[in-house]
């Protein structure tokens, strides 16, 4: 009895925090927000979101902040955040069908299909010229390599007598340092595994080239793979991830520009 009654107490005192500190976001009101004031930012922020009803953009609001006001930044905020993850899986079922496991004997490694019958891959993962593919509906074609570049680490295999109707993928114009990305390869050997995350860094230098940087977990198999924006356009192929014991979250693509250039070189 005595617990249950402690068990009310504590959401009474939940209840009336959460009521106060409503009630105190609501009796605010900002004559003037100095740009050195700790909340200056935050202010800007929501003003030029459009998050905070209230507000002419110039940081200073029209009015007391109401709590319909303060409902409404927390239920935008809410459909923010789940509208970035929908997306996320959007632009998993988009790509999917044209993620490719790749295994020329040696051992799996991963591809897209980026238009008809040609795959594009990382070269060290097609030691072989012939190679067998797999799609995610667990349908098998043979391939063969037409085309490689060993400074770009790339490679073009076609499929022999592909029976599939595959969308063309688009390749993106311009990529942003802190975009979401999706990677979908096939760390040792779990086909089609997805992992998220950002690109760190455009032009990252590594053995005289620059690569793009990203986060998202991979492991050996994964290169090869996509990196894809959140509107399912190809960033980078995945070629490599820092292994060193001090070292988390560090993996390198070969960048859309680059992948561009072997295209058009190599399919003229």
């Amino acid at each position: 009895m005595i617990q249950i009654k402690k068990i009310i107490i504590s959401f009474i005192l939940i209840f009336i925090l959460l009521f106060s500190s409503i009630t105190f976001a609501s009796s605010l009101l900002f004559t003037d927000v100095p740009e050195d004031s700790w909340y200056y930012d935050s202010i800007k922020f929501v003003s030029e979101k459009g998050w905070m009803l209230g507000y002419n953009n110039l940081f200073r609001p029209d009015d007391y902040v109401t709590r319909s006001e303060v409902a409404t930044i927390v239920e935008r905020l809410y459909r923010s955040i789940n509208d970035s993850e929908q997306q996320k899986i959007d632009t998993i079922i988009k790509v999917m069908p044209n993620c490719v496991s790749i295994n020329c004997g040696t051992g799996f490694g991963s591809g897209v299909v980026f238009q008809g019958g040609y795959i594009l891959t990382a070269n060290h993962v097609v030691k072989e010229n012939d190679v067998n593919i797999m799609f995610y509906n667990n349908d098998a074609v043979s391939g063969r390599v037409l085309y490689r570049s060993e400074k770009d680490d790339l490679a073009i295999v076609q499929m022999i007598s592909p029976d599939y109707d595959f969308e063309a993928l688009k390749i993106v114009e311009e990529a942003q340092v802190g975009e979401s990305i999706v990677v979908i390869g096939n760390p040792m050997g779990n086909r089609f595994t997805t992992t998220v995350g950002i690109l760190s860094n455009l032009s990252r230098f590594y053995k005289n080239y620059f690569y793009l940087q990203f986060d998202a977990d991979v492991s050996p198999g994964s290169s090869g793979g996509g990196i894809f924006n959140l509107d399912g356009e190809l960033l980078g192929i995945v070629v490599l991830k820092v292994m060193d014991k001090n070292a988390d979250g560090i993996s390198y693509a070969t960048p859309y520009y680059r992948i561009k250039e072997f295209i058009n070189e190599k399919l003229k």
